[in-house]
């Protein structure tokens, strides 16, 4: 009687090999396996983002892990601009402006009329402390300019904690805004358009507003022109000088936390109320009063 032959043991790796080439097969070859073309493994990525990752060489031609990790150790802060800074920062706006027109640069299609109207969102934003989108999102139904008590109204479905806003304006920005709206009518009545009317909105903010603060903060010297910098200048920088300059006018903690509309008043004072070396030097000195001993005749 002859003897059976033994079964031929298989490793894992080998028993997994006819599965794995089964999936390679075309959608007419895997009609008898179950499998369609979509469990068909994707071709490999052949990107230069992915290089690395495949054979572990950096593009210049150095063996690595990984790629160096820029700015690991810079800690940034957003920059806060006190009154007179804010004044500068508006003001370069424009003589940026000339300043490009005068070397022969690019001239904007309107003579100049959406650098008066960031002038305005500036001040707006310095004074109301709203952010980029709730700026974007203002129509003139919602700006109260000819009564006594001018303000602005904000929906809540555009504020960040979801609340409808009620800002007072400042009168010069009422003024500035209601000036700006005259402007914006003309030119469109002489491109042959109708005039502003209620349902259009206030500011047309760029997309590219943070790099145009960043101009024109570099230009008023707030900034360096060039370099490596540890402070953050975007649109929300306005909102944190806000806070800095109602500080500096001395108005009640919980006013200013109301007028940024935060929950917490920490937030409002350690995170958008910090102070500067420059503001110590500027505000301490001086403010103690002087004791009988250090008077004429005391100690010398």
């Amino acid at each position: 009687m002859g003897s059976r032959p033994l079964p031929q043991l298989r490793s894992p790796f080998q028993a997994a090999v006819p599965a794995a080439r089964s999936l390679t097969k075309t959608p007419s070859q895997a009609t008898d396996t179950g499998f369609t073309s979509r469990t068909q493994p994707a071709a490999p990525c052949t990107c230069p983002w992915h290089a690395p990752l495949r054979t572990g060489k950096l593009p210049d031609g150095k063996f690595g892990p990984s790629l160096p990790c820029r700015d690991k150790h810079r800690v940034f802060r957003r920059l806060s601009f006190r009154y007179e800074e804010a004044e500068r920062l508006v003001e370069a706006a424009w003589a940026r402006f000339e300043a490009e027109r005068a070397r022969g640069g690019t001239a904007t299609h309107d003579h100049g009329e959406s650098v008066r109207d960031r002038q305005v969102l500036y001040w707006f934003a310095l004074t109301t402390e709203f952010r980029a989108k709730e700026c974007a999102s203002i129509r003139w139904d919602d700006l109260t300019l000819a009564h006594g008590k001018p303000a602005v109204r904000l929906a809540g479905q555009f504020t960040k904690n979801g609340d409808d806003a009620l800002v007072p304006l400042q009168p010069f920005v009422a003024e500035a805004m209601a000036r700006m709206r005259t402007r914006r009518s003309a030119h469109h009545m002489r491109a042959g358009s109708g005039p502003v009317v209620e349902s259009d909105l206030v500011f047309h903010v760029p997309d590219k507003i943070a790099r145009l603060v960043r101009k024109d903060a570099a230009f008023a010297g707030l900034i360096p022109l060039a370099g490596i910098t540890t402070r953050r200048v975007d649109f929300h920088a306005l909102r944190k000088s806000c806070a800095r300059i109602l500080i500096e006018l001395g108005l009640h903690p919980k006013v200013i936390q109301q007028t940024l509309r935060h929950s917490d008043i920490r937030l409002t004072m350690d995170l958008y109320g910090e102070l500067g070396e420059d503001d110590l030097f500027r505000e301490l000195p001086g403010r103690v009063p002087l004791p009988r001993m250090f008077g004429v005749g005391g100690v010398g």
